[in-house]
């Protein structure tokens, strides 16, 4: 069942990121940027957040019908919209952070609530261990440029 579990949240993840690989429309964007901004801070401003300490706040009234598909595609939805619509890409950045924030709390009261801490800590430990690709990843035609490259 554990495994299941993981499974699935890792399947949303891939299935979230391959369907925003089609390119938003600035108006598109503009809609979804006014729906998600008052969603979001109505999410944090709910008495029953707190902040973002509760185990309340990720199912504040808001954002409570949202699964975790709907809430995982969401950050992938928004740094494609902060690609196309440059001037707001702050905003689509801060909503991209608050949908995370969302997934990454329900997650966190998950693990405590399934008593699976520890799993979890064992498997990130396994983790870490994983040696780093020899080469390092090269600069492509889509990076920014760094500061010294700028003068």
């Amino acid at each position: 069942m554990r495994v299941l579990t993981v499974s699935v949240f890792v399947l949303l993840v891939a299935s979230a990121g391959l369907a925003a690989q089609d390119k938003p429309t600035v108006k598109q964007c503009k809609a979804n940027l006014n729906q998600w901004v008052p969603m979001f801070k109505a999410v944090y401003e709910d008495p029953a957040c707190k902040g973002d300490g509760s185990p309340s706040c990720p199912f504040a009234a808001p954002v409570r019908n949202l699964d975790i598909g709907e809430l995982v595609h969401i950050p992938f939805e928004a740094e494609a919209c902060a690609k196309v619509n440059r001037r707001r890409r702050y905003d689509y950045q801060r909503v991209a952070t608050r949908a995370e924030n969302i997934v990454v709390m329900r997650t966190v009261y998950f693990l405590k609530s399934e008593d699976q801490t520890d799993r979890y800590i064992e498997w990130e430990r396994s983790q870490q261990r994983v040696s780093s690709p020899a080469k390092a990843p090269t600069r492509t035609d889509t990076d920014e440029p760094t500061v010294s490259e700028n003068r």
